[in-house]
């Protein structure tokens, strides 16, 4: 039967430094200890895990964050005759994020299964999604009003979108470059778009659109949805996607019709959905 004793401890630490405002360190500490054998020696495993998170205040607008899980994974090496002869280890890095934040941008890296949030257009036509599977970064530059600029890079995938708001209405330009290199892969698929959304009285409509570039003709992605807000209670919704063959977004329906409705009054909530393939 397998054994395991867990030892917990949290950490929480407020440090000034020269060189920032305030630094602050937060971290939580779990070591485990297992075993499948007889004795106490036997198939033991030590699994010590460590998440710690940073954050510091520069001062004239720049401060930046760093949070991240790590472990360190021992088990004891035997001979033939169940004598220890050593201590096998392997460290990993978990779920990490790196933050950095000025007046005119934020910088984000993550990776290793961190979830920072999707962006994407209106309908998600183009979409970078929030998790990241290996390493990732992001930059954001919200200083030019109205106006926000988003690029997000990946090792096989490059997303940039510039998106405004204007008087209530919101618009914006997506471009995606996907391949097994984002850059010098000849044959890496790129893809622009366009979307928009407006609110009408109790109706709000969103609207994508966008082309793969192929070598020989465009590829169309399209959607639309029309939402309206019958109560302060009930929503209902309609929405038509589709997309031609070549399209870059395999998730993308290629001919789908979806109606749906909620109702949301606060302690009670409820929601449904048809979808229809044509």
């Amino acid at each position: 039967m397998k054994k395991v004793l867990v030892l917990s401890l949290v950490l929480v630490m407020a440090l000034a430094s020269s060189a920032f405002a305030a630094v602050n360190f937060s971290g939580k500490f779990v070591g485990e200890i297992s075993n499948d054998g007889e004795s106490f020696k036997s198939n033991l495993e030590v699994k010590p895990e460590l998440t710690i998170s940073i954050a510091a205040d520069g001062g004239d607008g720049l401060n930046w964050s760093f949070e991240a899980e790590s472990s360190l994974n021992s088990e004891l090496v035997e001979d033939e005759d169940e004598n220890i002869t050593g201590v096998s280890s392997t460290f990993d890095l978990g779920k990490y994020k790196l933050q950095l934040n000025d007046d005119y941008f934020t910088m984000y890296f993550w990776g290793n299964e961190k979830e920072l949030e999707d962006k994407g257009t209106t309908l998600s036509l183009i979409s970078a999604a929030k998790k990241a599977t290996s390493h990732r970064a992001r930059l954001e530059v919200t200083a030019i009003e109205p106006v926000d600029v988003t690029v997000d890079f990946t090792n096989d995938a490059l997303y940039a979108f510039v998106d405004a708001d204007i008087a209530g209405y919101e618009a914006g330009l997506a471009y995606k470059r996907t391949g097994e290199a984002v850059i010098g892969d000849e044959e890496a698929k790129n893809t622009i778009g366009l979307w928009g959304k407006a609110g009408i009285d109790m109706f709000t409509v969103k609207a994508d659109v966008a082309a793969t570039l192929l070598e020989d003709k465009l590829a169309l992605g399209y959607g639309a949805k029309v939402e309206a807000d019958l109560t302060d209670e009930v929503n209902v919704w309609a929405q038509y996607v589709g997309k031609q063959d070549g399209f870059d977004n395999t998730e993308w329906a290629k001919s789908k019709v979806s109606v749906g409705g909620s109702y949301d009054e606060g302690a009670i909530y409820a929601d449904a959905s048809f979808d229809y393939d044509l």
